[in-house]
This record gives C-alpha cells, structure tokens and sequence, in this order.
C-alpha cells in the first residue's frame, strides 16, 4: 500500500534556504561542461567555459548570487535558439524533425546548480515520494520500468490479480494550410 506524499509541515522540516553560488561549484560545474555541445544566443562555446573554469568561477558566482537576490536574470540569459535536429526518414518531411532549444550555458549551469540545491533539500527533508523516479539522482525512467516489473511479477508470484490500464495522452498535430 503506497503512503501519500508528504507535505511540507514547518514543524517537521526545514524551509527551503536561498541558493548560494560558491566559487568551487561553479567551477566544478563548468569542468563538467560537454565541450561537443552547441552554444546558446549568446555564443559562449562550452570549450571556452570550461577552459576558463578558474577563471570564470569568481565572477559567475558573483552574478549568480546577486540574480538570485534581485530575481533577475542577465537579459541574454533570457534568450534561446530553437533549431529542428533531423530524427529519421525522409529529410523533406518536418515531422522527422524535432525542435532543440539552444539556451546560455552560464545560465543552464545556474538553473543546474539551483537543481541539485532544490532536489537536496526535497530528499533530506522526505518530501519526494518513493515512487518518484524523474529528475533523481539514481533513478530513470529504467528503475521505474523495472520496479514496476517486480511489482507485477511479485503480485502474480503471490496468485494477487493484477490488472493494467495504460493509456496514451499524446497531442495530435494536424497539419494547417496558410
């Protein structure tokens, strides 16, 4: 029998604190940039930032911190690329591409570090739900298929009738004329 989720009781957890940025995870952030990836609207290439890690960690952690006091972002930050990447088939067809969205990678490195501060403080305080795999450290969209498997399996092992329903919300996309 699943429990339902725990909600936030001041008197059992902590409030959540504001995001600091040190220098060293801003770094260790930046050193871990993939080097092949595309450059967001602002062109800052993840060779460049990653090359210049110790150099960049001090004023990024100085901008970071003071976007997370004032509540806004650098104004480039804010803007995206979205280019189609070609999936398979006929290259002529647009529904063989789908859409990436190019962002600022210092601003993809802050929205990261905000993540892992978040995501830390959801954990320690238990407030995530065991059931939960998406966007944990640890679990996939893998670990869910196979908890989900040893759930059945288990129940079926044990003669408890076991019934599924599986239904398929996706959108439908017609195609328009203008």
């Amino acid at each position: 029998m699943h429990l339902p989720p725990r909600i936030f009781d001041d008197t059992l957890h902590d409030e959540f604190p504001t995001v600091n940025f040190p220098p060293d995870v801003v770094e260790r952030k930046l050193l871990g940039l993939k080097t092949f990836s595309s450059p967001g609207p602002d062109g800052l290439h993840p060779l460049v930032l990653k090359s210049c890690a110790s150099i960049l960690k001090v004023p990024l952690s100085l901008i970071y911190d003071k976007s997370m006091a004032t509540g806004r972002l650098p104004s480039d930050w804010r803007l995206t690329n979205i280019t189609p990447i070609f999936k398979s088939g006929k290259k002529n067809e647009p529904s063989n591409y789908r859409p990436i969205n190019l962002c600022s990678i210092p601003c993809k490195i802050m929205e990261s570090i905000i993540k892992d501060e978040m995501i830390q403080h959801l954990t320690m305080n238990e407030l995530v739900d065991p059931s939960q795999h998406g966007f944990l450290p640890g679990k996939s969209c893998t670990t869910n298929l196979l908890t989900y498997l040893d759930e059945v399996t288990s129940a079926l092992d044990n003669g408890v009738p076991y019934d599924v329903i599986m239904i398929d919300f996706l959108p439908s996309f017609r195609s328009r004329s203008f």
